[in-house]
């Protein structure tokens, strides 16, 4: 009975109302639409600023008792935790959220959209299940997805044609991003690069308008922070562009791996036909992993950090390595495990995803690219005599991995300076960018997308 009441509330839509009359008898079609849009940006950049925060404090909440100076069991534990109370929620609302990013661009290439009033919550809810208990991923796939909820909603609400509601629809998925990654002009590449939509002179500037309102409301209530904080100034010279070239074609190789062991992945657990099964067998695997390397831990953005600012403070905290960061050929050490946390990844964030997680996958490409850029540099140095900017190599390595895996080297462009305010490298993000996107489009076969079993009838 609890169930059927849950699923009553949460299916439950204004559709109509007299304000919906009022507005549209005084108010054009393009007045609707471009009001919806205002409307859009804000309830996306209060809903993704609501979501991080609470992240955040669930993810304090559930470590704060642990040992940085061992191994922590309980690191073990947690993603288990958040996965199976993430398809405990889906089996709630009687849908499923996985893959979000993927089930927006199936419907941006239909054309259509059915979401509602309640699927402006649902991924927020599970998402900070997911990943406030440590799923290996980020909040930018639900944060997307519940953008353009709002953009369908408001659409019927304000009687808007199809059209008109397919661009509030991206719209929505626009402010999503913007507000989740404070990029508004990544937001808007979003739209085009990962979800295939193409606008009208209109609904460019509904996109536009919902994305900077977004942005700015999520900067307003975090404070006016960034979330990279960087604490120097990164440096670029010419000279060393050869370098970042090489940078790129090595982010793009890494790209085709991390693609390749994040669809095997997929394909593995989405193999397994019973929902509750699959999230066992993922947060246990993913359990085992953050065990031995914390840092695959969340969103990772306090290693993305550290790594961007050139910090010498210990990678493997509340782990059983972290003690061997203290001997003499802790250097070694610390290349070999960000070397293994690398290969990890792809893996890791499959079984978070796939495995009955509600999570995304745009902030684990910033993470692997930034491991990506700091090994590149720090080894170039050692072995070749090089001078490379370890901090610049790291913040530009995380947007070259994003361009490759995801093959949206416009965005991630974007997104990398805008993330870390640090337009005096576009260069430099420009040529790595579009080498590892050339990369993987020469060398890929893999399909951007697999098809996902669907376990929504599991008991």
């Amino acid at each position: 009975m609890s169930r059927i009441r849950l699923t009553f509330f949460l299916g439950y839509d204004m559709g109509k109302t007299n304000i919906t009359n009022w507005i549209s008898g005084r108010i054009n079609e393009p007045g609707r639409v471009i009001l919806g849009g205002i409307l859009v940006g804000l309830i996306a950049g209060s809903a993704t600023a609501g979501m991080k925060r609470l992240i955040s404090l669930v993810g304090e909440s559930v470590s704060s008792h642990m040992n940085p100076q061992h191994g922590n069991i309980t690191l073990a534990i947690l993603p288990l935790v958040g996965i199976l109370l993430a398809t405990l929620w889906q089996v709630c609302i009687g849908k499923k959220l996985a893959q979000p990013t993927e089930q927006l661009r199936n419907q941006a290439y239909a054309k259509k959209s059915t979401l509602g009033l309640a699927d402006i919550f649902t991924p927020i809810v599970g998402c900070v299940m997911t990943v406030g208990f440590g799923g290996s991923a980020g909040a930018e796939g639900p944060s997307a997805y519940s953008g353009s909820a709002a953009g369908n909603w408001l659409a019927r609400i304000l009687n808007v044609s199809s059209q008109g509601g397919m661009i509030l629809f991206g719209a929505g998925a626009a402010a999503g991003i913007a507000g989740i990654f404070k990029s508004p002009v990544g937001g808007i590449l979003f739209t085009f690069e990962i979800l295939g939509m193409g606008f009208t002179p209109l609904g460019f500037a509904v996109i536009v308008t919902a994305a900077l309102i977004s942005f700015s409301t999520a900067y307003t209530l975090s404070g006016f922070t960034w979330d990279l904080h960087l604490i120097q100034t990164q440096t670029f010279s010419p000279s060393d562009l050869g370098w970042f070239a090489a940078l790129g074609i090595c982010c793009g190789l890494y790209s085709l791996y991390y693609r390749y062991t994040n669809h095997l992945g997929r394909r593995f657990f989405d193999r397994i036909r019973n929902r509750w099964f699959a999230a066992i067998v993922s947060g246990s695997l993913l359990g085992v992993g953050i065990y031995f390397f914390p840092i695959l831990y969340g969103e990772g953005y306090t290693v993305v950090d550290k790594l961007v600012n050139g910090s010498d403070a210990p990678m493997f905290e509340y782990s059983i390595i972290d003690r061997l960061e203290t001997l003499d050929y802790s250097q070694l050490i610390l290349l070999l495990g960000l070397g293994i946390a690398l290969l990890l990844k792809g893996f890791a964030v499959a079984a978070t995803n796939s495995g009955g997680g509600v999570a995304g996958e745009f902030a684990p490409t910033i993470f692997a690219g930034a491991i990506e850029g700091f090994l590149f540099a720090t080894l170039s140095n050692m072995l070749l005599g090089s001078t490379l900017p370890v901090d610049t190599c790291a913040l530009i390595g995380g947007a070259a991995v994003m361009s490759g895996a995801l093959r949206a080297p416009l965005m991630a462009m974007f997104i990398g300076t805008e993330i870390s305010d640090r337009y005096n490298l576009m260069l430099p993000f420009i040529v790595v960018c579009a080498l590892s996107w050339l990369v993987v489009y020469l060398c890929s076969s893999t399909p951007t997308t697999t098809i996902s079993v669907d376990r929504s009838g599991e008991g």
